[in-house]
């Protein structure tokens, strides 16, 4: 090689996947390839929340001293019972589809809400948000779907 000449020297690894990641990024998701990927049709064995790990707090908490025997009581990962059961209360006390609410009132559950007296086109209204009037009126609010 003569001195003159220029030659580029290769990128590094991390160089090139920093390239290809802001490639990506930049592609609208029809213009990626899946041609190469089989499509799934059957998800009758797919398991919901396999790798969802919520994120844990330790605080303080105090609970009856009955409550906390009562857990323990059930043997070792009573902490793991009480964080169940409480999850399983917020399941049963979440807002369900076709759950009423008036104007005014704070909004139990983000997702789409529709008039209960109008076949409209449902509005989204975010969970803690007042219900707003329709068409200048108070109304009562519908859920028809969670978000």
């Amino acid at each position: 090689m003569s001195a003159g000449s220029t030659r580029k020297k290769p990128a590094s690894n991390a160089a090139k996947q920093r390239h290809e990641l802001s490639r990506l990024r930049d592609m609208r998701d029809r213009e990626v390839d899946t041609s190469d990927i089989p499509e799934v049709l059957d998800w009758s064995k797919a398991q919901v929340g396999k790798f969802f790990r919520p994120i844990k707090q330790q605080i303080t908490l105090r609970i009856d001293a009955d409550i906390i025997a009562w857990f323990k009581a059930r043997g070792e990962g009573y902490q793991t019972a009480v964080n169940e059961a409480l999850r399983e209360h917020l399941r049963r006390r979440a807002a369900s589809v076709g759950q009423l609410v008036k104007t005014g009132e704070r909004c139990p559950e983000s997702g789409m809400w529709q008039p209960l007296d109008s076949n409209e086109d449902a509005s989204p209204i975010a969970l803690g948000s007042p219900m707003p009037s329709y068409r200048r009126k108070s109304v009562v609010w519908k859920l028809v779907q969670r978000a």
